[in-house]
């Protein structure tokens, strides 16, 4: 399987990646600790499973995010979730050259 990368590029799909990304939102909400990487490991599993059930050859990007992010609210980490996002989206305006003009805040409704 294959990813679409936002500029087109496909890259081997990589779990450890999904991992990462999910390890570095966790740790600015929560201490990392054995517990934590073990759950981290079922939710990056989990995501990986949701990624292969859809039987593609290449999948975009934004479609793993969204995985991910549906997977931390199953498991209750709302604010892992937010951290994850902002973290997203905070690339996304710094890949497109907004970075002086945006700030990106997000506030629970």
């Amino acid at each position: 399987m294959e990813v679409i990368k936002r500029d087109g590029r496909l890259v081997p799909y990589d779990e450890t990646k999904i991992y990462e990304a999910i390890k570095k939102a966790y740790v600015r909400v929560f201490t990392l600790d054995d517990d934590a990487k073990e759950k981290l490991a079922e939710i990056t599993h989990k995501v990986s499973y949701d990624v292969y059930e859809m039987d593609a050859h290449k999948i975009p990007i934004t479609v793993i995010q969204s995985l991910v992010e549906s997977r931390l609210l199953d498991y209750g980490l709302t604010s892992v979730a937010e951290k994850y996002i902002e973290y997203r989206i905070q690339q996304d305006v710094e890949r497109y050259g907004y970075e002086m003009y945006v700030k990106l805040t997000l506030r629970k409704v």
